[in-house]
This record gives C-alpha cells, sequence and structure tokens, in this order.
C-alpha cells in the first residue's frame, strides 16, 4: 500500500514543526540510543492503527 498526500496535508504537517525541531529530530538519527523493545511494538500498533484508519485494509 502506498500512502499518498496532497500538498494541503503536507503543508499542515509542515506548520506544526519549527525547523529547530526539524534539525533536532533529523539529529537524533547519527545517535547511538537503545531502544525499548516494548515500546517499540506499542508504537508499531498505534502506527499500524492510525494507517488501517485512514486508508483502510485488513488486518496484519
Amino acid at each position: 500500500m502506498s500512502i499518498k498526500l496532497n500538498m494541503e496535508e503536507i503543508e499542515d504537517l509542515a506548520s506544526d514543526v519549527t525547523a529547530d525541531e526539524l534539525r533536532d529530530f533529523l539529529a537524533a538519527d547519527g545517535l547511538d540510543v537503545p531502544f525499548d523493545p516494548e515500546f517499540k511494538e506499542r508504537l508499531r500498533a498505534q502506527l499500524w492503527s492510525l494507517v488501517r484508519d485512514r486508508f483502510g485494509g485488513g488486518s496484519r
């Protein structure tokens, strides 16, 4: 499934994030930070639920 955003949706998302917040977020990619597997699974489930609710689709 591909997710397509229209320009209005992209502009709405962009208006919620400052340049400093984006810079901090992107800088964190270079950090070696341990992750919590339980958090990762909860996040995966929440994100999948958001996508499924918005774009339809079956369960995994």
